[in-house]
């Protein structure tokens, strides 16, 4: 269960660029144990995390200024997606108030 756990975490943190909300809960669902989810999400290194946050981030930010919308709305959905990929919301607007 814990090889699972790990492999899962790091598989989809690297290819699918999810956070670490979105990959616990995806473990639960699955009935991984608390203690095998919380050691796999140890295993993904906090810098990498960071910086595929800030990556995806500055992604979303260029998408949406192309689209023309005001700096409230580009903020709302850069924040709403990021989130809504499972990183932490805190974590999330600390980053866009350095960044926009």
């Amino acid at each position: 269960e814990e090889r699972f756990a790990v492999a899962f975490a790091g598989g989809k943190f690297r290819m699918k660029k999810w956070g670490h909300q979105k990959i616990k809960q995806a473990l639960k669902l699955k009935g991984v144990s608390d203690y095998c989810i919380n050691k796999a999400l140890k295993k993904i290194p906090d810098a990498d995390y960071k910086s595929s946050m800030k990556d995806e981030l500055k992604k979303k930010l260029s998408l949406l200024r192309k689209k023309g919308f005001s700096q409230f709305e580009i903020k709302s959905k850069a924040a709403q997606y990021l989130i809504g990929r499972g990183y932490e919301p805190e974590m999330v607007w600390n980053e866009l108030r350095i960044d926009v």
